[in-house]
Order: structure tokens, then sequence, then C-alpha cells
């Protein structure tokens, strides 16, 4: 069986406070991920990817690419870390 989770992150389904839920994210992520890098950083970089993504123009460049490029290569780990 399959696990799935699913995230509304537009409002459509749960009405989400997003200034208390981001900052909750972010730190349990940060203690999920202590092994790959020091706190604040995991979540840092997923700014900084997620700025590259938006920040494209290229339509030849898939946005998994340009994420991986800035989240996990800066990070020194892999996606499979």
């Amino acid at each position: 069986m399959t696990d799935v989770v699913l995230f509304d992150l537009d409002g459509t389904l749960l009405q989400t406070n997003l200034d208390s839920f981001l900052p909750a994210y972010f730190d349990a992520l940060d203690k999920a991920l202590h092994q790959v890098a020091p706190p604040n950083r995991v979540a840092s970089q997923i700014k900084i990817a997620v700025d590259a993504m938006t920040a494209n123009d290229n339509p030849g460049r898939m946005l998994d690419e340009i994420f991986a490029e800035h989240f996990y290569q800066p990070l020194g780990v892999t996606s499979e870390d």
C-alpha cells in the first residue's frame, strides 16, 4: 500500500493561516532533516531553490532540475539522500 500526503496550499479545501503554518512547517522540516544540514539551512535553501524556479524563463528547463540544482547540490546531498 502506498502512503500519500496531499497539501492544500491554495486554501481551496481548508482555511490555513500561513503566517503560523509556514514557520512551524519549516521548523519541523529542519528538525527532521538535521542530519542533512544545520538548523535553518534546509528552509533557506528551499527558498533559494523556489525563487530560482519562479525566476526561470527557459521553457526547456524542468522545474525539478532547477530545484535540484539550487537545493541538493549546495547542501552536498542527492535527492535520494
